[in-house]
């Protein structure tokens, strides 16, 4: 060692790397200890990714909300034929649509009902047809409502919109 180096020099020399590495040069220690901004410089780098969360959960919720209004629409138009199954198809298809665009509040829907009968062994006939062990088929009611859904703002890997499906089914008879 120099005799010449100041006492500084010789004890920063002695110093550990690490502590080197996380003191700051004598020149910046009072910006380290500095903390006035701190908060407001993590706020600003924080909130972008909160406002995503935030705004990302409130899209999510439209949508679980819409799809429950679609599967409402579709049991409102399920009950209507089965309350009145009795009537001819086309005045009973009809009846389910406007049931269901009613319950929805929205006559812009698409609903698509459908009529079947099963028997007891899962086999799908016609509704006139007898069963294989001669019983009588039980006749089903299929509603399927879809409508529109449109996003708040685009994300990653969507277009922007969706269709959205409401579903019910209930045996007629």
């Amino acid at each position: 060692m120099n005799s010449m180096q100041s006492l500084p020099d010789r004890q920063r020399e002695s110093r550990p790397l690490h502590t080197l590495l996380t003191r700051p040069p004598y020149w910046l220690a009072p910006l380290y200890r500095c903390v006035s901004g701190n908060i407001s410089v993590e706020f600003a780098l924080v909130i972008p990714f909160l406002m995503l969360l935030v705004l990302g959960a409130y899209d999510f919720g439209r949508g679980f909300t819409e799809k429950l209004r679609l599967n409402s629409a579709a049991r409102a138009g399920a009950q209507y034929a089965l309350a009145n199954y009795n009537k001819d198809t086309n005045a009973l298809y009809n009846g389910v649509e406007q049931s269901a665009q009613e319950d929805a509040q929205d006559g812009s829907l698409y609903v698509d009902p459908n009529i079947y009968c099963k028997c007891l062994d899962d086999v799908v006939l016609d509704c006139g047809d007898p069963c294989t062990g001669g019983e009588v088929p039980m006749r089903y009611i299929e509603v399927d409502v879809s409508g529109p859904f449109e996003f708040m703002f685009d994300y990653p890997m969507t277009t922007g919109s969706m269709t959205l499906q409401g579903h019910a089914e209930l045996r007629l008879r």
